[in-house]
């Protein structure tokens, strides 16, 4: 008698949602808050799109790739190339994507960064060239620019990309397009600051910043301003980097994105280098093991040439390493990347 007791003590205490049957109506809510979490807490978002994801077969076909839109999205921002692939794959074999085109295009903009970021910078050309070829919004189309760009740059094909970002301002310009704008400044500004302008690139990376302040857009702050405390540390511009550290370093920490974590780690290193004292051998052998956890090669060779001689680290740049897609992403989508789109 006592054990029924304990019992149903304790089934009393688990959540009403244990024995509540999932309807429609209750994945809708869940998907509208994990939507509104995508930017400001990904890691929430893709907690409940994957904890769902068996249950969404009860919801119409649409709702099905709106869940899946989502869930791409969040998985592409949190670096999960596993889940990203799978549910591209869940993605591809609708037929009704062909009835609801600005979801076709999210899920060829999603291929094209997915593929460009595990380092098939070609194929992720050709998706991003195929969508760009559907009817299109001025935001989608800038949207997609400012993806192949990164593919361009990927391939170090920088003179191309810079020309397509010119192309896209003038179109955010136009439309008033600020997050997009964000976007281009904090681009040419990198790419001025590869190749040694740094005064150009404090102008584009500055512009970014503010634009990205009047938006609010956290993710465009973040790169900006990291830019930005690099470019103060190579240029002992003490003031910038004073009034940037504070707010960027809480931005960052807000994230879950490591290679941006590391990049603030290095620029914190060079301050500390050029301000106080060499590093020491424990300190040497931190930074170069958070170097060696950065993913985006670009950032790891800029990082490289830029800082590692002045820290005394010993590290060498990396090269991209092309080859093709073997996977089977791509079946359903064999319409973009035969060999006529280019």
């Amino acid at each position: 008698m006592h054990v029924k007791y304990v019992v149903f003590y304790l089934v009393c205490l688990l959540p009403i949602s244990s024995f509540a049957a999932i309807t429609p109506a209750k994945l809708l809510i869940e998907l509208n808050n994990a939507q509104d979490f995508i930017q400001v807490k990904p890691t929430f978002s893709f907690e409940v799109l994957t904890k769902h994801l068996s249950s969404i077969s009860i919801l119409t076909k649409e709702q099905q790739l709106q869940w899946l839109q989502s869930l791409l999205r969040v998985s592409i921002t949190l670096n999960d190339f596993q889940q990203a692939e799978q549910t591209i794959e869940l993605m591809v074999v609708y037929p009704e994507l062909k009835r609801y085109p600005n979801k076709l295009i999210t899920l060829l903009s999603g291929s094209g960064i997915l593929l460009r970021k595990m380092g098939y910078p070609n194929e992720a050309i050709k998706l991003l060239d195929c969508a760009l070829q559907q009817p299109l919004s001025e935001k989608q189309k800038l949207s997609l620019l400012l993806s192949k760009g990164l593919s361009l740059r990927f391939l170090n094909r920088n003179d191309e990309a810079k020309t397509l970002y010119d192309r896209a301002l003038g179109i955010a310009e136009l439309n008033e397009l600020f997050a997009s704008k964000s976007s281009i400044y904090n681009s040419l500004g990198i790419i001025a600051l590869e190749k040694n302008e740094h005064e150009l690139a404090k102008s584009h990376l500055l512009k970014g910043f503010d634009v990205s302040q009047q938006v609010n857009r956290r993710s465009g702050k973040i790169i900006s301003g990291l830019n930005l405390m690099l470019l103060a540390v190579l240029n002992d511009d003490d003031m910038l980097y004073q009034r940037l550290h504070s707010p960027i370093s809480q931005l960052v920490e807000s994230f879950n994105n490591n290679d941006r974590k590391h990049f603030l780690y290095w620029v914190e290193a060079g301050y500390y280098a050029a301000n106080t004292r060499p590093l020491n051998s424990q300190h040497k052998r931190a930074l170069l093991d958070a170097l060696n956890s950065i993913q985006d090669i670009n950032l790891h060779n800029t990082l490289v040439i830029k800082l590692a001689a002045q820290l005394g680290v010993n590290a060498m740049v990396r090269t991209h390493k092309f080859g093709d897609y073997t996977g089977v992403m791509l079946s359903g989508l064999k319409f973009c990347v035969s060999d006529k789109v280019s």
